[in-house]
């Protein structure tokens, strides 16, 4: 009881996670459970794990624990009403009406991992049978309310006594908020394909959706990015996937987008990061919960087809650093604890675990190794992880164990090295997928290039090769397509989105005309009910590949080489002649720095 007291003071204590999600009441109620396409996995970690065979996943994701369905059984009979009680500081949970809902909470996000590693349906039934019970006594929604429809009410209170001391019905409600959401996220990442068509999750989803409105709004102004779904903006995302499906990539980048720039400015070039580092003896576990949010951020970000801002992988790079040596020395974090922001400083102490097995915020500990496998961090955090070899299995600060995934990714990817740790060794170079093979050359005798649209945020090129061996010797003709984010980018050239433009008629297998409606929209584009271009990313081979996937293998040849010789084509003079914001020949350059 003592360690999980300890878990969860950390989890409550150093993040607030809110979502603003779907009404599903509103939605469909035979849409199938699994419509949700907000997913925490980029499309790469994806595939690694459809790679993967059971006995990997088992090995990092499985439940240590035999009583521990007996144990989400047992707390499914008893769903509390309401969560009452909490003080300030948060350290009375004995006193809490409704704890028990925390301890389903974290029993549940084990479960989740384990059921789905084995893909063991006595398991899922029995997690699916616990949500339904909980929906169908509507559990913790009489918890007092401090939002309603994202707006604060009720003029809840907290820290109104310097010790802490004081009863605060605002973290009772913040609890309850963080409770339903982590339990919605783990239901959507791994349960929901589970007998989709069964009318248990019609309820599930109806009491989630009662949550909804208790959440903050997206894009948060608190000073930190840690708080609860990354600034509220995760179960924005979930919401609009069931009832806005439309613009859910548009909106969706918009809120991540601008998240990332705030990580950008608050994680500094020396590996602090601005309201984390500089909390006194909490500055490590704030250092901590602010990488474990920046970090799957990245990942949703790549899932969306997003550019990573310049620097940021650099930085996130330093960060760990700091993390670990900070981890192994306290007094190392001493020169920025010491401001001791919204905290209290004793030199050479922080308040954390001995060790790193946490259950709270540890996927990050994983989404490192995996995007900087050749970073001796990577190799620290994996001798640190070595002795636990399931810790990913759970984190509460999810609701499932998304670091999990990505030690099977990382063992799907680098099998030679499974035994010791799950990153390639620093002596050996990061290995290229097959697709990375250098394709022919382009040759072309000249290029032809003209704006066609010219608008705040966008321009728009048409391109012509002439006697190209390109296509079978012909003139070639395609369109670039470039986003800003406002008009001083594209005055420097920076673009936010830069896409190739192709006719799908020229293009597309037949065959697979309705696989395509299915990729992600920003990759093609629909006139009167019928698919008409392809728009592929430069630069973003993850998002292209289910449009590529969909062509013929001539075209996909042609495609695949166009986006691999663009640098050529776009530093040609006679595009330098006629780009007049200089954008084709920076991402030329950008192109060549790094190669596809």
């Amino acid at each position: 009881m003592g360690l999980l007291r300890t878990s969860l003071l950390v989890v409550l204590s150093c993040a607030v996670m809110s979502v603003q999600a779907a009404n599903f009441n509103n939605s469909d109620p035979q849409k199938l459970a699994n419509d949700v396409s907000f997913s925490f996995l980029p499309e790469d970690i994806q595939g690694l794990l459809n790679k993967s065979t059971g006995q990997t996943r088992i090995k990092y994701c499985a439940a240590d624990r035999p009583e521990l369905y007996e144990e989400i059984t047992r707390y499914s009979k008893r769903p509390p009403k309401r969560i009452k009680g909490f003080n300030s500081r948060m350290d009375n949970p004995d006193k809490v009406e409704g704890f028990e809902a925390i301890k389903f909470t974290l029993a549940v996000s084990e479960a989740y991992m384990d059921a789905w590693a084995s893909q063991d349906q006595s398991k899922q039934e029995i997690i699916l049978d616990a949500l339904y019970q909980w929906a169908e006594s509507d559990a913790l929604t009489e918890t007092k309310k401090c939002r309603i429809n994202k707006k604060r009410v009720n003029e809840c209170t907290e820290w109104k006594q310097k010790d802490g001391q004081d009863l605060s019905d605002a973290k009772d409600h913040t609890t309850t908020q963080q409770m339903a959401m982590f339990l919605a996220y783990g239901y959507f990442q791994t349960l929901a394909s589970y007998k989709p068509a069964d009318p248990r999750h019609v309820k599930v989803r109806q009491w989630i959706s009662k949550f909804f409105s208790g959440n903050g709004k997206p894009n948060s102004k608190a000073p930190g990015f840690q708080a609860f779904g990354f600034g509220w903006r995760f179960p924005s995302m979930m919401e609009l996937s069931v009832t806005d499906s439309e613009n859910y990539i548009r909106q969706s980048r918009k809120m991540i987008r601008n998240g990332l720039d705030k990580v950008n400015s608050l994680v500094l070039d020396d590996g602090s990061i601005k309201y984390g580092t500089y909390r006194g003896n909490k500055g490590l576990s704030y250092h901590h919960s602010s990488m474990s949010a920046a970090l799957i951020a990245m990942e949703v970000a790549r899932g969306l087809g997003l550019e990573i801002p310049d620097g940021l992988d650099k930085k996130m790079e330093k960060a760990g650093e700091v993390f670990v040596r900070g981890f192994q020395d306290h007094s190392y974090l001493d020169k920025w604890a010491q401001e001791a922001y919204k905290g209290v400083y004793t030199p050479g102490h922080q308040d954390f675990r001995k060790t790193i097995d946490v259950p709270n915020g540890n996927s990050w500990f994983y989404i490192y190794q995996f995007r900087y496998p050749q970073s001796e961090v990577s190799h620290q955090l994996a001798e640190l992880l070595k002795p636990y070899p399931r810790a990913g299995s759970k984190d509460g600060w999810l609701g499932f164990g998304l670091g999990c995934m990505y030690a099977v990714a990382n063992e799907v990817k680098y099998p030679s090295n499974s035994e010791n740790a799950f990153v390639e060794p620093l002596t050996s170079p990061v290995k290229k997928d097959v697709t990375e093979t250098k394709l022919e050359p382009i040759k072309f005798s000249s290029v032809n290039l003209k704006m066609t649209t010219e608008k705040e945020k966008f321009i728009a090129f048409n391109v012509s090769l002439s006697d190209t061996n390109l296509d079978k010797g012909k003139n070639f003709a395609f369109r670039v397509l470039v986003d800003f984010d406002d008009e001083t980018k594209k005055q420097n050239g920076d673009p936010r989105m830069f896409r190739v433009d192709l006719p799908v008629k020229d293009f597309l297998d037949p065959s697979t005309a309705d696989a395509l409606v299915k990729c992600d929209k920003s990759t093609f584009r629909m006139k009167n009910g019928n698919v008409f271009r392809y728009r592929l990313h430069s630069q973003n081979k993850v998002i292209n590949e289910c449009a590529l996937s969909t062509m013929s293998g001539s075209g996909r040849q042609i495609a695949d080489r166009l986006l691999q010789n663009l640098p050529q084509i776009f530093d040609s003079p006679e595009v330098k002649a006629n780009d007049l914001y200089g954008v084709l020949g920076k991402h030329a350059q950008q192109l060549q720095a790094n190669p596809q």
